[in-house]
């Protein structure tokens, strides 16, 4: 969850309760972000901000309750939309159900711990005309003894068959070729519940009761649907995956029990098929069909309709519309069965408008204000977050993220071949990670070029400022603003261009404060918890910062790389798009290698000139003994102090030898980045998914993630 308490200007120390110490970044900060995994269900938890002003403390509390996740029911052995044989005795099984807040009931996925209760209805009445011309289908209870009941001798203790956990119907009862829908309850067990919360602690952050919260005893329920045939035909379950879990053992760990499908994310499915007559299931095969009546094509897929395994790439489907994903199965024996799993793929939010204030503007010194309101979405998918952003030729930078319908920043300066406009705009996201885009065009002219230095240094300092203060999204949007306007400046840096700047002009002043820059963005990375929002935007605002190659140096380079390097190893534990990240940090890489280019015709200029001044001596030692046994053309040893200006041109060839150090291993680095792309963009596929390409103008990456068997690769890799 996302807290945030407001100071006003003359107010200079904030700090939170101390309880949350090593929960969040910075107990300082006005806005702090809880990580869910830190909190616990049923627990009740009373925030507190403190504001010092000279000698005098202010206060603010909120009080907050965490409710518990409903329980995970999972009917087994009877697949939605699947048939069942009259002939074979069918079980549906209800003992993988589990508790997702286990960490705090305690409850194992023993059934003693859970109540159960299943339900049957069956067609009143089946429709022979056409399915445009049938009205709405009817359901009734299910016909006396379809569920078993215990004989009248049964002891006391004996469970009846509707509330254990495993069901067996009595298929005599069952009419051929009809339609069930069967209902499966689970309910904790208070007095299971008890022990938990009788000895949990209570501190000032945390409020705790000893009481069961009410809603750790609300019931959840599955239902499944099922046609009768009288033959023997493969069963089938279908199971929605965990897509944020693509590329991990455990993606159909905990099947997604929503119906309610994201457009922006891929649709993970996994069917089982089983042989009612002993034998083996031999093929899959998937389609389907839609509203608007679109089916299932090879392009919208990242790996084969032929597999049990199935996943379909986000906006396949037209939005508000239900989609049914069909699964047709054949055993060894040549017998056939079919299921279907209906979803209902989600609106984002509509009807909303955006004012940005004013309409044009000077590169970082205007300050524009945004401003968003009257979006519309479903209570279930609420609360809304609302991402302002700038889109320049580099990347897509997000100026601010939260709740908050209001957000101000200064930006760069537009493209002059687009008449210094920019794009600007809102992304307005609901519960499922859906959005709704809005976008406007702003003017925002160039510096004058006499002042231009002194102008972005300032905004720098207020950069240095934001990070202090704690504001983190305003300091990194600011970054983006200084490099975005240093983008579109006049060259300054022109060939053969310094590998060292020890001057003051101005191509050595832009590089040294695009170093300053980058300095502040791992500031803010290592202060801003890990998400997809932020890995995305960092990477975002590190490709507009070293955009202009001729002023990135060899040292912002190999910074650049290994900042590029732990995003991507942050995305491993994040549900990040894998291809989306990769393509952003291509583009960043191939400005590195042209940098790393331009330094390397700069090390050779300072090399010749290196050659040129230096005596045997230098040329004969290696370059970290150089500094004690340079002897210079007038004698002047090197250890000597005086001479200053004799000393200084050959102590920045002294530099660019040992940059030279650092500039051999620096392109090795820079292909081993290359591969971890390449990893990365395949991290969220499954074995068997299509390659991956990935182009720039200075390397292709053609990537397909295999299956290695350890038995036949001795090597181990």
């Amino acid at each position: 969850d996302t807290c945030t308490a407001k100071k006003t200007k003359d107010a200079t120390i904030l700090y939170w309760n101390a309880q949350l110490e090593g929960m969040v970044t910075s107990m300082e900060s006005p806005s702090i972000i809880i990580p869910g995994s830190t909190l616990k269900a049923g627990a009740t938890y009373k925030l507190t901000c403190t504001v010092k002003q000279f000698f005098i403390d202010a206060d603010a509390s909120v009080t907050v309750y965490v409710r518990p996740r409903p329980l995970v029911p999972i009917i087994m052995g009877i697949g939605p939309g699947g048939a069942i044989s009259t002939f074979v005795d069918t079980v549906g099984s209800g003992v993988t159900s589990f508790d997702p807040d286990a960490t705090v009931t305690k409850l194992t996925t023993s059934v003693d711990n859970f109540e159960f209760a299943w339900t049957c209805q069956q067609l009143v009445e089946k429709c022979t005309q056409p399915e445009g011309l049938c009205p709405r289908e009817k359901f009734e209870e299910c016909d006396e003894y379809l569920i078993p009941t215990l004989p009248p001798n049964a002891p006391a203790s004996e469970v009846p068959w509707a509330q254990r956990p495993t069901l067996k119907l009595n298929t005599t009862v069952l009419r051929d070729d009809w339609t069930y829908i069967l209902g499966f309850n689970v309910t904790r067990i208070a007095e299971k519940l008890k022990p938990a919360f009788a000895t949990r602690p209570s501190d000032a952050l945390n409020v705790q009761s000893t009481v069961v919260p009410a809603d750790f005893l609300a019931s959840a329920e599955a239902v499944v649907r099922f046609t009768t045939t009288g033959g023997r035909p493969v069963l089938i379950y279908i199971n929605r995956c965990d897509a944020t879990k693509l590329g991990k053992a455990d993606v159909c760990g905990i099947p997604v029990r929503s119906r309610v499908i994201s457009s922006r994310q891929n649709l993970v499915l996994k069917a089982t098929g089983s042989s009612t007559v002993g034998g083996s299931v031999t093929s899959y095969k998937w389609s389907a069909r839609s509203e608007a009546g679109a089916g299932l094509s090879d392009a919208m897929i990242l790996n084969s309709l032929d597999t049990n395994f199935l996943v379909i790439k986000p906006g396949s489907f037209p939005q508000g519309h239900v989609i049914s994903l069909m699964m047709f199965c054949e055993d060894s024996a040549g017998n056939t069965g079919s299921a279907y799993l209906n979803l209902l793929v989600n609106t984002p939010p509509a009807g909303g408008d955006l004012q940005v204030s004013p309409g044009n503007g000077t590169a970082v010194m205007t300050e524009f204000e945004f401003r968003t309101y009257g979006w519309i979405t479903t209570a279930d998918l609420l609360p809304l977050v609302f991402e302002f952003f700038v889109e320049v030729p580099a990347a897509k930078v997000v100026l601010a993220r939260g709740r908050e319908q209001r957000a101000s920043a200064v930006l760069q300066s537009g493209p002059v071949s687009h008449g210094h406009r920019l794009i600007v705009g809102v992304h307005v996201f609901d519960a499922l990670d859906d959005r709704a885009r809005l976008t406007k065009n702003v003017t925002v002219l160039p510096l004058l070029a006499s002042s231009a230095m002194a102008v972005l240094s300032n905004v720098n300092t207020q950069v240095t400022e934001d990070l202090a203060q704690g504001r983190y999204s305003a300091a990194q949007a600011g970054i983006g603003a200084v490099a975005g306007t240093l983008n579109f400046a006049p060259p300054a840096c022109v060939p053969p261009i310094p590998l060292v700047c020890t001057d003051t002009s101005e191509c050595c002043q832009r590089r040294n404060l695009r170093t300053q820059l980058f300095e502040s963005l791992e500031n803010v990375n290592a202060k801003m918890l890990p998400s997809v929002a932020t890995v995305l935007t960092q990477a975002a605002v590190l490709a507009v910062l070293t955009d202009k190659v001729d002023e990135v140096d060899v040292d912002l380079v190999k910074s650049a790389a290994f900042l590029m390097r732990q995003a991507m190893t942050n995305a491993k534990s994040l549900a990040v798009d894998g291809l989306e990240l990769a393509q952003l940090l291509s583009g960043i890489l191939d400005k590195l290698f042209s940098a790393s280019a331009a330094s390397a015709a700069g090390l050779l200029g300072a090399t010749q000139h290196t050659e040129h001044l230096q005596p045997a001596s230098l040329k004969s030692v290696g370059a970290g003994h150089a500094a004690h046994e340079t002897a210079y053309d007038d004698g002047q040893p090197a250890g000597e102090t005086g001479q200053i200006e004799g000393r200084l041109p050959h102590a920045r060839s002294l530099k660019a030898v040992l940059t030279a150090v650092r500039a051999r291993t620096l392109q090795r680095e820079l292909l081993e980045t290359v591969s971890a792309i390449s990893a990365t963009s395949v991290l969220q596929s499954e074995f068997g998914q299509k390659s991956t390409v990935l182009t720039s103008s200075k390397f292709v990456v053609n990537t397909t993630r295999v299956d290695v068997n350890p038995e036949h690769d001795a090597s181990g890799r």
